[in-house]
């Protein structure tokens, strides 16, 4: 009998201890976490690379952007800027911007830390130095930004630093050197600001009041007679040449130099040096087909539409067609010359005046054949 109680008192002991273990298991899973004891029961576990969603900015009001509306294509507005640099970076900072690829309190302060490049006159704080140097395409740069955003490709941290040397090396911030631009030095310059003021403002990079504020500074001083019509640099004399050296005899066989058998023969010839980059003028009396350069550029992707938006602007272009004359620099690579035509000499000096009194750069020049 008191065996038989014994092991009755146990199996109910051993009933309670399961009991009492199962309602422990119960209070410590998630869904039963007490307030206040989250760190110490449960840690949830993070995403999978594949959950992880990269966080875009969110797209900002357009009023919000420091950058007038326009209602232009961005393919148009990329075309009237061919040839400048540094405006097509303002390009590519409004559009990616504009689309929430990048946050907006990054468009204001990068803006603003360069906006000298756009207006060296009225503007006291000189932009970063390399804006005037050759770029992506707005349009590539906006593209490659949405592959980074929509990519799963790398890590999350890796695809934002890719995300800001591309931001820093298009438009950099305030830290980075800065550049003084120099002001016009004749009445050419002073009258090609006047026209990329027009194109900047068409294109929605500044403000009326900002392109209004550059353009009277640019008008006083025009007015005020100050500027030559083309500045003439006088170079100083050439020095004298250094006296000839008094060549030694000294004892030998007495024979005459001359040429040694197996040297060096052939025509010899002068090698040229780089080109300019401005396309030769035409030869007076010329009577062949003549062109007129109105633009030299890094590339010859967008030669059709910057063309396009010339022929808008200067309508005696519009009856001619164009070519695309690549011209090799030396070391500094290659430029591709936009160059209209073909015409005869005399029409193409007389629309190159006219151009050039509207503010656009252009050179009468032999027609490529």
């Amino acid at each position: 009998m008191a065996l038989a109680a014994l092991a009755a008192g146990c199996t109910k002991f051993k009933e309670e201890i399961e009991t009492s273990r199962a309602e422990a298991e119960m209070q410590s899973r998630p869904t039963n976490i007490r307030p206040g004891l989250e760190p110490l029961q449960y840690r949830p576990q993070p995403a999978m690379p594949d959950q992880i969603t990269p966080e875009r900015p969110e797209q900002p009001d357009p009023s919000a952007l420091p950058f007038p509306w326009v209602d232009i294509p961005w393919s148009e507005a990329e075309a009237m800027l061919a040839g400048d640099p540094a405006a097509l970076r303002f390009l590519a900072l409004k559009q990616l911007g504009q689309d929430g690829l990048i946050g907006l309190e990054d468009v204001i302060q990068r803006r603003a830390a360069n906006l000298g490049a756009l207006l060296p006159i009225t503007v006291p704080t000189p932009p970063a130095a390399g804006l005037d140097r050759p770029t992506a395409p707005p349009s590539s740069l906006v593209k490659r930004f949405n592959h980074l955003f929509d990519t799963a490709k790398g890590t999350p941290e890796t695809r934002r630093a890719e995300r800001g040397f591309l931001l820093d090396a298009m438009m950099p911030g305030a830290k980075a050197p800065r550049t003084t631009l120099a002001a016009p030095i004749d009445m050419a310059q002073a009258r090609a600001g006047l026209a990329r003021l027009d194109r900047l403002k068409q294109t929605g990079l500044i403000t009326r009041s900002e392109q209004e504020g550059e353009a009277q500074a640019l008008q006083k001083m025009i007015a005020d007679g100050a500027l030559p019509e083309t500045l003439i640099v006088e170079l100083p004399p050439p020095p004298p040449p250094p006296p000839a050296k008094k060549v030694v005899k000294k004892p030998g066989s007495g024979r005459p130099v001359g040429r040694m058998e197996g040297g060096v023969s052939g025509r010899f010839e002068v090698i040229p040096s780089p080109p300019q980059v401005s396309a030769p003028k035409i030869p007076a009396g010329s009577n062949a087909p003549a062109g007129l350069h109105l633009l030299s550029m890094g590339t010859a992707i967008h030669a059709e539409k910057a063309y396009e938006a010339l022929k808008k602007e200067f309508p005696d272009l519009a009856p001619l067609s164009f070519t695309v004359s690549k011209a090799e620099l030396g070391d500094l690579g290659a430029t591709y010359r936009l160059i209209a035509g073909p015409t005869d000499p005399a029409n193409a000096e007389k629309i190159c005046a006219d151009i050039r009194a509207k503010g656009q750069s252009c050179q009468a020049t032999p027609f490529p054949k």
